[in-house]
C-alpha cells in the first residue's frame, strides 16, 4: 500500500469525474482508515503522521462524524489532499461532498483521492475569502498542511503562486449545507464573512473550525476580536474537548489555547 510511484496507473471508478494525472513530483500512496490517499513526498509532517497512525481523525474528525447523517450536505474548506472529504463519504450514506482547495498541486491529489475512493464531489480550486480577487499562497517547508493565504495587492508585487479567491457565497451561489469544516491556517474569519448567505439558507448548519490565536495574529487579527466577530455574525460558539462539546466564553477559549503553548489551538463548533 505504501508505494513510491511517479505514475498512479489507477483503474476507473464509476460516477466520479476523471482526474488529471499526478505529475511533477513523487507521490506516496498511504493506507488510512477512510481509504488510500496519495500525498506528495515533499510533505514530511502530515505524511509521516498518516503513515504511523493510519488516520488524521482527531476530536474534530469525531465531531464531524457525529454531525453527519444520510444525504447530508458537507462542505470541506481547506480540503488539502482530501482526507475529510473522503471521510465524510465513508461516514454516512449518500453524503453530498463539496471540497474547496486553492493549491493546484494539492487539488490534483484531492481529485485523485476522491476518484480512487469512489467519492463523487464538487471540487473548487480557489481560496475562500471575504471578497473576490487573487491571493498568494505561502507553503511551509515539509508541511503541505500549513498553506497560508496572503493578499495579492499592490503595484510591483511578485509571487510564485497566485490563485483566484472569492466568498463562498460567490463560489457556490445558491448553495446550502448541513456540516462545514474550515481549516485555512488563520483565514477562518474571512471564510465565515464570505458565507453569510449560505448560513442564512442552511437551517441547522453546523460549522467546525480550527481556532489558532497565533495564526490569527499573523494575519493582523487579535484572537479576542476574532471571537467577537464570530459571535457578531450570529454564531453560538462551543469548544471541542476530547469527545465533549460545550459552550465556553471568550476568556476560557483563550486560556485553553494559551495553556497549549505559543501555537496552541482549539477546534470550535459554531451553530446559529
Amino acid at each position: 500500500m505504501k508505494n513510491l510511484l511517479r505514475s498512479p496507473g489507477l483503474a476507473p471508478v464509476a460516477g466520479t469525474p476523471v482526474p488529471e494525472a499526478l505529475s511533477g513530483d513523487v507521490f506516496e500512496r498511504l493506507a488510512t482508515d477512510v481509504g488510500d490517499l496519495w500525498i506528495s513526498t515533499q510533505d514530511i509532517v502530515m505524511r509521516r503522521y498518516i503513515r504511523s497512525r493510519g488516520t488524521l481523525e482527531n476530536e474534530l474528525g469525531r465531531a464531524i462524524r457525529a454531525a453527519l447523517f444520510p444525504r447530508a450536505r458537507f462542505l470541506d474548506v481547506g480540503a488539502n489532499v482530501g482526507y475529510f472529504s473522503v471521510a465524510a463519504h465513508r461516514y454516512s450514506s449518500g453524503v453530498d461532498v463539496t471540497a474547496i482547495e486553492p493549491h493546484p498541486e494539492y487539488c490534483a491529489a484531492l481529485r485523485m483521492n476522491l476518484w480512487i475512493n469512489g467519492c463523487t464531489a464538487r471540487v473548487i480550486s480557489a481560496a475562500a475569502t471575504s471578497r473576490r480577487g487573487a491571493v498568494t499562497l505561502v507553503v511551509a517547508a515539509n508541511n503541505l498542511g500549513d498553506t497560508r493565504v496572503e493578499d495579492a495587492e499592490g503595484a510591483g508585487l511578485r509571487a510564485e503562486l497566485v490563485v483566484p479567491s472569492g466568498p463562498l457565497d460567490e463560489l457556490l451561489p445558491g448553495s446550502a449545507f448541513d456540516v462545514v469544516k474550515i481549516d485555512v491556517q488563520g483565514g477562518e474569519i474571512d471564510v465565515l464573512a464570505g458565507m453569510q448567505g449560505i448560513a442564512a439558507r442552511s437551517p441547522g448548519i453546523v460549522v467546525f473550525l480550527e481556532f489558532t490565536p497565533l495564526m490569527l495574529h499573523d494575519r493582523g487579527l487579535d484572537a479576542r476580536e476574532a471571537l467577537s466577530l464570530i459571535r457578531g455574525q450570529g454564531w453560538a460558539v462551543a469548544l471541542l474537548l476530547g469527545d465533549a462539546v460545550r459552550r465556553a466564553d471568550d476568556d476560557e477559549i483563550l486560556q485553553i489555547c494559551a495553556s497549549a503553548g505559543a501555537e496552541g489551538s482549539l477546534a470550535l463548533r459554531l451553530t446559529r
